[in-house]
């Protein structure tokens, strides 16, 4: 099947061709500058903000690449996870890859409108800030660890709860 190309897809393939553009640039201008001797792990996800009526571009990048306004590109030691934010009616789903780990070494500490994830084991060093766009009950409703993969499930809420550090049973 053909699908005819709207002025959408052609916007939001222009916001990618730059996205990209700019990755190439980036990481070019700081392998001239720096040698490297740790392994660069840099990706992305792209999606449309369900939670916007425009249904706006949302690109997430994870691994050891952070770009800092003032320094420019650095690579660092901990590494940013994938991380997935569903949200649905009545609930909220974090979906986060931590592929290494074992769950007696992650970290979840949620407060409000943000969740933090900390996992370190041997080899292996992630951590992510997740700013969520909704009030959440903070006692999950289901949480699972499998094969690397770190689903979190969260009733909405009307009202704040307290902050609390949720562990993987």
């Amino acid at each position: 099947m053909v699908r005819k190309k709207s002025n959408n897809d052609i916007e939001i393939n222009k916001i990618i061709e730059q996205f990209l553009k700019d990755v190439a640039e980036d990481f070019a201008e700081f392998s001239d500058i720096h040698e490297v001797k740790t392994p660069i792990i840099y990706g992305f996800n792209v999606r449309l903000d369900p939670s916007n009526s425009n249904k706006e571009l949302i690109i997430n990048s994870f691994g050891n690449i952070k770009k800092d306004e003032n320094s420019g590109i650095i690579l660092t030691e901990e590494r940013e996870p994938l991380v997935d934010i569903i949200e649905k009616e009545n609930e909220v789903v974090i979906i986060a890859e931590i592929p290494g780990v074992s769950k007696e070494n992650i970290k979840i500490e949620i407060n409000q409108k943000r969740l933090h994830i900390d996992a370190k084991d041997h080899n292996r060093n992630y951590s992510k800030d997740i700013k969520l766009n909704t009030l959440i009950d903070t006692t999950p409703t289901s949480i699972q660890f499998k094969n690397g993969v770190l689903e979190i499930i969260f009733s909405k809420s009307k009202k704040e709860y307290p902050p609390r550090t949720i562990t993987i049973e």
